[in-house]
């Protein structure tokens, strides 16, 4: 099923537009779009495992996010790998 609409209105409708708004919503990216980008603390504030952490350490959790460019057909996260192993 299709929808065609202003996006105002099709936000207040809620539906699959606004769900697919509000996961890519929230998200401060460098102007050149790669190398450096983190969410916004009320983003990480809508995530369940964030819910009930302050203000202030929403906000010091988003600084340490980054983007990472990934090459199309290279693994950028294996199951069972640290963090400092799957990122480098």
């Amino acid at each position: 099923m299709r929808r065609a609409g202003h996006p105002r209105d099709l936000l207040a409708a809620g539906g699959v537009y606004a769900r697919l708004w509000e996961q890519q919503s929230g998200f401060v990216v460098s102007p050149s779009g790669s190398g450096s980008g983190h969410p916004a603390p009320a983003r990480l504030a809508a995530i369940p495992i964030f819910a009930g952490v302050g203000k202030e350490l929403l906000a010091r959790l988003a600084a340490r996010f980054t983007t990472m460019d990934v090459p199309i057909g290279q693994t950028s996260v294996r199951g069972g790998a640290s963090a400092e192993t799957s990122c480098t």
